[in-house]
């Protein structure tokens, strides 16, 4: 009877990964936490709430209540920032290698990447993530999940080898976050879970919103995933571009007529007025008409004599 309670109570328990495989268990955001307070001054009471900004849709609403936090919080953006304007606060960056985005803000960067080498080696804070489009040339495990703690479900949901980039960035910070002790409060805004579904987290996208226990979700305006001022900013950008080429081209194309006509034109005219100047040395003065009639007679044959 003992037996069966004790199998009983074991069900009841959450399934927990492997502790090399869960994301939050490696110290990062610990290690975030302690630069945040030695080296920026954040105080412990600040530390327990982390604002996380997606890169979607935000509102003027939502983006002067995430800037309200920036004396009492922690505040991440991630990557590009694609949303990002002047003077809106941020503390951490987090960024995705391999990453083609250069910017840099924020007082700290949480690098995130498969490989340990694709990270800057003057990185303090990174996540090594399991992608399986890499295989078994993978440094974090193939059973790496997210949410060790509150997943335990038994369709694997929240394991990241199920597809081929495993977990988003997103996702892996605020699985990080939730699984950490001191983290208290998670704010999300700019995030919906609808891109591409080689994404753990986008094939399956309520998981975050029932998973991250800590997280308060705010639900973007749109469905729309990303911020529609990127594609805007990129087709403004793409149009600049292209008249800026015709602009130069044009440019130099009238630099190009401009000098085909100061070095070949003035050089013909400057051929043609040296030849008409030759050509009055050398040439006979044309005769006045009473001229050729006098000298007519001259020129015509005297008739023959018959023999």
């Amino acid at each position: 009877m003992g037996a069966i309670t004790l199998a009983s109570v074991l069900l009841l328990l959450p399934v927990q990964a492997k502790e090399v495989g869960e994301v939050g268990k490696v110290g990062e955001v610990d290690l975030l936490l302690d630069r945040l307070h030695d080296v920026h001054g954040f105080n412990s009471s600040r530390l327990w709430h982390f604002v996380v900004v997606g890169n979607g849709p935000l509102t003027s609403k939502e983006r002067r209540q995430i800037n309200s936090h920036a004396e009492d919080a922690v505040i991440v953006r991630f990557n590009d920032e694609n949303n990002f304007e002047y003077d809106d606060a941020t503390h951490v960056h987090v960024i995705r290698h391999p990453s083609w985005s250069s910017r840099k803000n924020g007082l700290e960067e949480w690098h995130i990447s498969p490989f340990s080498d694709w990270v800057p080696s003057s990185a303090k804070v990174k996540s090594v993530v399991y992608e399986a489009q890499y295989g078994k040339d993978n440094e974090a495990p193939s059973d790496q999940m997210l949410f060790a703690s509150t997943c335990w479900d038994w369709d694997f949901t929240c394991f990241m080898n199920q597809t081929k980039y495993g977990a988003s960035t997103g996702a892996v910070v605020l699985s990080a976050l939730n699984e950490n002790l001191n983290v208290k409060n998670i704010s999300v805004f700019g995030m919906n879970w609808n891109g591409n579904q080689d994404h753990i987290d986008f094939l399956h996208p309520k998981m975050v919103a029932l998973m991250c226990t800590k997280c308060n979700v705010h639900a973007t305006h749109t469905d729309d995933y990303g911020q529609g001022g990127t594609v805007m900013a990129l087709s403004v950008l793409g149009s600049i571009s292209i008249f800026g080429c015709l602009v130069f081209l044009y440019i130099t194309d009238l630099e190009a007529m401009a000098a085909y006509r100061y070095i070949f034109v003035r050089q013909t005219s400057s051929s043609e007025t040296e030849k008409s100047r030759s050509g009055s040395e050398s040439s006979p003065v044309p005769l006045s008409q009473p001229q050729q009639q006098q000298q007519q007679p001259q020129q015509q044959q005297l008739p023959l004599l018959p023999g």
